[in-house]
């Protein structure tokens, strides 16, 4: 007896045991997709020609991915926060640890045509400090280009900064609040939160009494601040938290409703540990700050779609 086949049977078949073929395939792909990107270190130059040092942990959430920039302190390394950053990226965060001018690795100034300067911490005097913002401003580049491609969503950025850290941070998103638009050039302005980790009022003749006297930290971010009892930046964290609530609404007192609102959060430990050493003391200052960014930034991505820039 002869069978016939018809064509489509012998077509659907043929497209049935391909698929099946394909399965591993797409499965690796699909596995791919989700797999989190290793760590990357990236040299970026500034306006005034330091080479600034960072590692980025890149997201596998593309556009719905928040940036975060991490800050250390004086003498800090952007190593010693990796944990941290690992800890983010794995929650699907687009984070960048920089080594700020003078620390770390961010220890020389290009000179065109000639011999690089090298930048030593132990000369580094006021002026020197204040140029840290531009340091930002080059990361915050960086995190754009990301944001171009489709990377993450720029509108979405959160900087957490560190002890001089915190105290750049401060300055940077006042700055960056308050950049003038232009005729041809609209500002793009999105920082949405802060992270100030033993946070300073000044350190060697850097100030943050412009940063606080703004709207852009007095009403218009996130700020929680987090400081060890004992430790020497506890009360400079009480004054920076007792100026921001001065112009923050009344917390409700309905919990829910506080959640929804509340904008403005002092965290602290009965410790005398500062800085990263706060945060990597496994006594659950990392699950403070997930919880914070997931309140203030994730929880409000809806009213900040990924958009063209």
């Amino acid at each position: 007896m002869t069978v016939t086949l018809h064509k489509p049977f012998v077509l659907g078949c043929a497209a049935a045991c391909l698929a099946i073929f394909m399965l591993p395939q797409l499965a690796a792909r699909a596995q791919d997709k989700d797999k989190i990107p290793p760590p990357e270190n990236v040299s970026l130059e500034t306006r005034d020609h330091v080479v600034i040092l960072a590692t980025y942990f890149a997201s596998n959430k593309g556009k719905k991915a928040a940036p975060i920039i991490i800050l250390p302190g004086w003498e800090g390394r952007r190593t010693q926060f990796g944990p941290l950053a690992l800890a983010l990226q794995k929650q699907g965060y687009a984070v960048i640890v920089a080594d700020l001018r003078g620390q770390g690795g961010s220890i020389r100034r290009r000179v065109v045509g000639g011999q690089d300067i090298a930048i030593k911490r132990d000369k580094m005097r006021t002026g020197d400090l204040e140029a840290m913002v531009l340091d930002v401003r080059t990361v915050k580049k960086f995190l754009m280009k990301e944001h171009r491609a489709g990377k993450l969503n720029i509108d979405l950025l959160c900087v957490i900064g560190s002890e001089l850290g915190a105290l750049v941070a401060m300055n940077w998103a006042m700055l960056d609040g308050n950049w003038p638009d232009i005729p041809v050039y609209k500002r793009v302005r999105n920082v949405r939160a802060l992270v100030l980790i033993s946070p300073e009022t000044s350190f060697k003749g850097l100030r943050n009494r412009t940063a606080l006297a703004s709207p852009v930290l007095r009403s218009q971010l996130s700020v929680m601040i987090i400081a060890g009892k004992k430790g020497s930046a506890y009360s400079d964290a009480k004054r920076i938290h007792g100026t921001l609530t001065r112009y923050r609404a009344p917390v409700p007192d309905d919990k829910q409703e506080r959640l929804r609102r509340q904008d403005l959060f002092l965290i602290t430990r009965s410790t005398s540990l500062q800085g990263v050493k706060l945060i990597n003391a496994r006594i659950g200052v990392d699950r403070d700050i997930s919880g914070f960014l997931q309140l203030r930034l994730l929880a409000k991505a809806d009213d900040y779609p990924w958009k063209k820039y």
